[in-house]
């Protein structure tokens, strides 16, 4: 049922995500071993000019974390080694490693929707501090409530691996799924329905309906903005994108089904609070509270860290250096703009350029590939998985295409 590939993937969702992995396993361990295992599935190895150039400038840009940032330069290398890690399994197993990343998220939703619906539904009965009172003895708790004085109860706990949960009164009931949070696990699920539609507009691999219906109600059930938001475009985009390919043209028999389904979400996004007012209360707090909490709408504070070292960035260890603040941490959200901050301009626009060829390359238009490049980004903004392994599958997809044909030949 499960080959050795589908483990692989696995093991790298697990490390990833996976709160009893990020508790346990250190990262100067888990990162050479993901490295080590991709090589075992080197055959050919062929790099494209634009990621050659990429892998580069990373170079350059760790060179000089490492001169002016010394703190940062043990993650940095650890964050190489992961785009490393994604370069040579997407390389040597391209569409494969899509089919098997597509059906462990699969499997991971299908396992999180009967502990969601159980544990909502006992709360509804006993209340939410007797049922997750009772859980603490057969749970791992890995985050308790630190500083925020806003939350008296914001303990988050793992039960069985397979299901995390929180006693947070006011986020209970959102499904966090294998992760360790609700907002990942439906950044991990939009990356899989991606997956899908590569999987059946380049390869003409035939994938379920069931499968979106279960990746859907993942998103639904993480009651997370971002994915709803991501859910939205994707069925507007998938639909766009079948009518460019079936007639050439955005105006299709769809359209009028896109036209009614837009206008459906909108009315429904105003109405919801965890929507338009949750998107309207985060760019008010992010706009007027320029500090070092940088929201995924702050985007004059990014750029305020962004221009201090443009060419090759700050380093992976964010650290806040503005002038109103004392040099500090920060929290990062917005992971496409913290790439630039990260890693610099130069390689902040090799980044995109790479991820657009690869975009192309699998959906075979330009305007296509454009619309899902504008997803790609909305998932970016959503969550910073460039410390992730899945941001860089994505992006470095195109190069399976110089490898696939030597394995061919």
């Amino acid at each position: 049922m499960f080959s050795f590939l589908d483990i692989i993937v696995f093991l790298l969702i697990t490390f990833y995500s996976n709160p009893l992995s990020l508790e346990f396993i250190p990262n100067e361990i888990l990162f050479p071993i993901l490295f080590l295992i991709s090589l075992r599935f080197i055959t050919v190895v062929k790099i494209d000019k634009y990621i050659a150039l990429f892998f580069i400038v990373i170079l350059f840009s760790i060179i000089f974390h490492f001169l002016n940032f010394r703190i940062s330069f043990l993650r940095d290398i650890g964050i190489l080694l992961t785009m490393l890690t994604s370069f040579l399994l997407i390389s040597s197993k391209g569409y494969k490693f899509l089919i098997s990343f597509v059906k462990i998220v699969y499997f991971l939703i299908l396992i999180s929707i009967p502990f969601w619906l159980s544990f909502n539904f006992f709360i509804l009965l006993f209340g939410l501090d007797v049922v997750t009172e009772f859980l603490r003895d057969f749970s791992f708790e890995y985050s308790g409530n630190k500083s925020d004085l806003n939350l008296k109860q914001n303990d988050r706990f793992n039960f069985l691996v397979f299901f995390n949960y929180t006693n947070n009164p006011s986020l209970y009931f959102r499904n966090h799924g294998y992760m360790w949070e609700p907002g990942q696990f439906a950044a991990y699920i939009s990356y899989s329905l991606i997956f899908m539609d590569i999987l059946k507009s380049k390869f003409s691999i035939k994938i379920p309906k069931y499968y979106y219906y279960v990746h859907y109600l993942g998103l639904l059930s993480s009651f997370s903005t971002a994915g709803y938001i991501i859910m939205f475009f994707h069925v507007v985009i998938s639909n766009l994108s079948r009518s460019i390919k079936n007639v050439g043209s955005f105006f299709s028999n769809n359209f009028f089904f896109i036209i009614l389904f837009t206008s459906g979400s909108i009315i429904f996004a105003i109405n919801t609070d965890f929507i338009a007012t949750k998107i309207l209360t985060q760019y008010t707090n992010d706009i007027t509270s320029y500090n070092f909490y940088a929201g995924r709408l702050n985007i004059a504070f990014m750029i305020q860290q962004i221009i201090q070292n443009p060419l090759f960035g700050s380093g992976t260890f964010l650290i806040s250096t503005t002038d109103i603040f004392a040099t500090q941490t920060f929290s990062s959200i917005n992971g496409y703009l913290v790439f630039a901050r990260s890693w610099g301009i130069i390689a902040f626009i090799l980044m995109n350029l790479i991820t657009y060829y690869s975009m192309l390359y699998c959906f075979n238009e330009h305007r296509v590939a454009l619309l899902y490049f504008i997803l790609f980004i909305l998932i970016a903004m959503s969550q910073n998985l460039f410390l992730s392994f899945l941001a860089y599958i994505l992006m470095f997809f195109y190069n399976y295409s110089y490898t696939s044909k030597e394995l061919n030949n």
